[in-house]
C-alpha cells in the first residue's frame, strides 16, 4: 500500500484536540456574554446613580433659582442630561438638539402655521363651545382642529402680551401644563435652546390614561407685528423625529413616538372696525394623525377642555364674560 500503514491514534488525538479547542471557545463566548451583561447592568446602575447625583446637586441651588418657574435641567459633562420620564421607567440620556437645527425647523414650520390658520378663518359655520368657535377638518394629511375667540379688553396690546407670557409660562412649567388635561399627561422640559425656544418630551392624552404615546416637541414663542403695526404673538409646537438612541432607550414595545403632531397658539391685537373697541383674536390650531375617528374625537375633546381650563386660569373673569 502506498504511504504505509495508517496510525489511527493520530486521528483520535486530532479529534480530541479539536473538541478541547471547541469547549474552550464555548467557555470564552459564555464568559464574554456574561461580562457584556454585567457591564450593561453596571451601566444602568451608574446611570441611575448619575441621575440621583444630579438631583441632589439640584437641591443645592441658590434660592433665586429654586423659586424660578422654569426649572433648570441637569447636564452632564458631555452637554447632555439624564432624566426619568416616568417613575416606573429607567432613566435615559438626552443629547441636546443643535440650536441651528431648531431655528431652521421653526422657520420652515411658521409659514405652514400661518396658512393653516388662514384657511380656517375663511371656513364658514363653526360650532360653538363655551364661547369658542370650533372647526374640524379631515384630509389625507390627518385631522385638523381650530378654536378661535374674541377677547374684548381695554388694551389689546397689553392683553396680547400678557396672554402670550402666561401661555409660555404654563407650557414651561410641568405641574401647570399637566393640570390642563383630564386624562393623564406627563411633560418634561429637556432643553432650553434660548429664552423663547425649548425642547420638551410629553405624552399625549389617551382614553386609558397611559403615557405610551409620546411626542418630542420643539416649542417656540414668536413675537411680531402685522402690516398695521399691531402686536402678534405665536407659540408654535412642532413634533420632532426622536433620535434613534432616544427611541431605543425609552424602552418598552408599548411606547410609540409621534412626530406628526403640530399645534400653535395665535394671539393678535385687533380693533373692531365699527366701534373701534379693542380685542384680542385668540386661536388654537392643531394637526395630528390618529388611528381612527374615536381616537381623534378624544384628542379633540381633551384639547378643547385644556383650552377652556387655560382660559379660566389665566384670563381675568371680566374678560371671560365678554365675547365679540
Amino acid at each position: 500500500m502506498f504511504g504505509g500503514p495508517i496510525d489511527i491514534t493520530d486521528g483520535v488525538k486530532s479529534a480530541t484536540k479539536l473538541s478541547l479547542l471547541h469547549d474552550k471557545y464555548t467557555r470564552l463566548v459564555e464568559l464574554g456574554n456574561a461580562i457584556h451583561c454585567e457591564n450593561a447592568e453596571l451601566r444602568r446602575t451608574l446611570n441611575k446613580y448619575e441621575l440621583f447625583e444630579s438631583l441632589l446637586d439640584g437641591d443645592g441651588l441658590q434660592p433665586s433659582e429654586q423659586q424660578s418657574e422654569v426649572r433648570p435641567y441637569h447636564r452632564t459633562n458631555s452637554g447632555g442630561r439624564w432624566m426619568q420620564f416616568n417613575e416606573d421607567e429607567d432613566p435615559f440620556y438626552f443629547e441636546a438638539v443643535d440650536s441651528t437645527a431648531c431655528h431652521d425647523a421653526i422657520r420652515e414650520y411658521y409659514p405652514r402655521c400661518v396658512d393653516h390658520h388662514a384657511r380656517f378663518m375663511h371656513l364658514e359655520q363653526p360650532q360653538q363651545f363655551f364661547g369658542w368657535s370650533v372647526q374640524r377638518r379631515e384630509d389625507r394629511g390627518g385631522h385638523h382642529f381650530h378654536f378661535s375667540k374674541r377677547v374684548m379688553c381695554a388694551d389689546a396690546a397689553w392683553t396680547t402680551e400678557f396672554i402670550g407670557d402666561e401661555a409660555w409660562r404654563v407650557f414651561n412649567t410641568r405641574e401647570l401644563y399637566e393640570r390642563l388635561y383630564s386624562a393623564r399627561v406627563v411633560m418634561h422640559v429637556l432643553q432650553h435652546v434660548d429664552e423663547h425656544t425649548v425642547v420638551v418630551l410629553q405624552s399625549l392624552p389617551l382614553p386609558d390614561n397611559s403615557v405610551s404615546r409620546r411626542c418630542l416637541t420643539l416649542a417656540s414663542k414668536i413675537t411680531s407685528a402685522d402690516d398695521e403695526g399691531r402686536l402678534c404673538v405665536n407659540i408654535l409646537l412642532l413634533g420632532l423625529k426622536p433620535p434613534g438612541d432616544l427611541a431605543q432607550q425609552v424602552g418598552s414595545a408599548d411606547v410609540k413616538f409621534v412626530q406628526n403632531s403640530n399645534a400653535y397658539l395665535a394671539l393678535h391685537q385687533r380693533a373692531d372696525e365699527a366701534g373701534g373697541d379693542d380685542f384680542v383674536e385668540m386661536s388654537l390650531g392643531l394637526h395630528g394623525v390618529y388611528a381612527n375617528d374615536a381616537e381623534a374625537q378624544f384628542a379633540f375633546l381633551e384639547c378643547a377642555c385644556a383650552l377652556v381650563r387655560f382660559e379660566q386660569s389665566v384670563l381675568p373673569q371680566k374678560l371671560l364674560d365678554a365675547d365679540g
